[in-house]
C-alpha cells in the first residue's frame, strides 16, 4: 500500500521493463528510505539490461523477426510468448528449443508441453546437457522405457506433434524457409545461438 511513482526509463524495451524497475525502486526504497533518489535514478539508467532476453536477432523486408532467448525453463518460454503476441498478435510465432539439462525436462515434463503448445510451430534441437550423468539420470527417471535421450525428446515431440532434431541443417533449412509475417525464438541457454548467429 504504497504511492508508486511512475518513471520513463528511455534506455529500457517494453512497458513490463519500465514497470520491474519501478517496482524494484519503490522496494529498495522501502528498504532504504533515506536513499538518494536522484543517485538511485542514475544506477538503474547506467543498468545495460541483460543480454539474450528476447534479442533480436534479424528483421527481414518481409518482417520475419528472429529472436534469441537464454530462456530454458517451461516459465520462460510461457513468458516470451506472451510478450511476443502482445506486441506481434499477426505473427505466426515458431519456437525452437534447445533443452539445458535433462533433469529439468524429466521433472517438469508436464510444464514444458503446457508452454511449447502456445507456439504455432515447435522444433526441439538436441540437448544442450551440461553437468549430468545421463546413464544414472535415466536409470532413475520416472519416465519408464526410456533408454536415450533422444527417445525421451523423441516421445515428448511425438505426443505434442513437434519436430525433433539433432541435425542443425534442419534448423537452417526452418530458417531459410521463413513466411511472410512469421517470428521464431530461439531458446538456448549455449551453442544454438552461437550456431544461428554465424548463418544470418
Amino acid at each position: 500500500n504504497t504511492n508508486i511513482k511512475e518513471f520513463n526509463f528511455k534506455h529500457l524495451f517494453w512497458e513490463h521493463n519500465n514497470q520491474n524497475w519501478t517496482l524494484v525502486f519503490e522496494l529498495i526504497k522501502q528498504l532504504k528510505p533515506d536513499i538518494n533518489e536522484k543517485k538511485l535514478t542514475e544506477t538503474i539508467e547506467e543498468f545495460k539490461w541483460l543480454r539474450r532476453r528476447l534479442e533480436l536477432l534479424k528483421k527481414t523486408e518481409n518482417w520475419n523477426l528472429i529472436f534469441s532467448d537464454y530462456g530454458h525453463m517451461a516459465s520462460s518460454i510461457k513468458f516470451c510468448h506472451q510478450a511476443l503476441k502482445s506486441k506481434y498478435p499477426d505473427h505466426k510465432i515458431t519456437a525452437i528449443f534447445q533443452p539445458h539439462q535433462a533433469a529439468r525436462v524429466i521433472e517438469w515434463r508436464e510444464d514444458f508441453p503446457k508452454s511449447l503448445k502456445l507456439y504455432d510451430n515447435i522444433i526441439i534441437f538436441n540437448i544442450y546437457a551440461a553437468r549430468e550423468n545421463l546413464p544414472e539420470l535415466l536409470k532413475n527417471s520416472p519416465i519408464k522405457r526410456i533408454k536415450t535421450i533422444d527417445e525421451l525428446w523423441q516421445k515428448l515431440a511425438e505426443r505434442s506433434n513437434w519436430i525433433y532434431t539433432t541435425d542443425f541443417e534442419e534448423i537452417k533449412q526452418q530458417i531459410n524457409n521463413w513466411k511472410n509475417d512469421e517470428i521464431i525464438i530461439i531458446f538456448t541457454a549455449w551453442d544454438l545461438d552461437f550456431h544461428i548467429r554465424n548463418i544470418l
